[in-house]
């Protein structure tokens, strides 16, 4: 019996690293097929409360594609399950990703509203990567309603952050965000910097080849590349 209940333990987790693949390549539908059976998986194993993660990827991937319903539903389903089991710094990451539900669908001041909530509370839990990850969301979140200015300053905050926390992925994200938002505002060589910045990182992270990288700086204004649409 407990060996078939860790096969079943297995099944999931590689099912959720899956997922993880088939989102890099934008391949959602596959993605969330691979998330929805590992959800039966997890029962199968006799560990339910396992499945707050498995919620929370679907929300994110689901956000992603723009399924925003779907996705709220999700991150309720996976708080809930946190809730249950005493995991703060799950169920803030959870809210964190929540945010970006909100602002998708306008709804900016409760976006805005949550995303200060995360800064505060992570800079308890975790005052770089965690509070790093919040700032972003907040940058976010003013930069979908408009706040430009206010929208800079959480990123910059979060680009230290995540610069000094080496975590170089996110970092990159950030950079390009922020970029977008100088650009918005009329800096365009400061916007050409963090651009630039953000390619080099992932680059540096076998994200691109040099080729590729040369490629997406060519523009004036470069398209978003696929790892940052990838990312919340």
């Amino acid at each position: 019996m407990a060996d078939r209940i860790g096969a079943w333990e297995d099944k999931a987790q590689l099912r959720s690293f899956l997922s993880w693949v088939y989102r890099d390549q934008a391949r959602h539908d596959a993605a969330i097929a691979q998330l929805k059976t590992a959800l039966t998986d997890w029962d199968r194993a006799g560990l339910p409360r396992r499945k707050a993660g498995t919620f929370n990827n679907l929300g994110v991937i689901h956000t992603l594609v723009g399924r925003l319903d779907e996705a709220l539903g999700y991150f309720e389903s996976a708080l809930k399950l946190n809730s249950d089991a005493g995991r703060p710094g799950a169920a803030a990451s959870i809210r964190n990703n929540r945010i970006h539900v909100y602002y998708r669908q306008g709804r900016f001041d409760e976006a805005i509203a949550d995303a200060r909530r995360s800064v505060e509370l992570w800079q308890k839990l975790d005052p770089r990567v965690g509070t790093g990850a919040a700032h972003e969301s907040l940058g976010d979140a003013y930069r979908h309603a408009g706040r430009l200015t206010e929208a800079m300053e959480s990123y910059t905050t979060a680009v230290r952050l995540l610069r000094e926390s080496g975590y170089r992925l996110k970092e990159a994200g950030c950079r390009w965000r922020l970029g977008t938002t100088l650009h918005d505002l009329g800096r365009h060589g400061e916007a050409r910097k963090q651009w630039e910045d953000s390619v080099r990182l992932l680059r540096e992270a076998r994200m691109f080849t040099p080729r590729e990288a040369t490629e997406i700086l060519a523009r004036p204004v470069p398209e978003t590349p696929q790892p940052i649409k990838n990312m919340l």
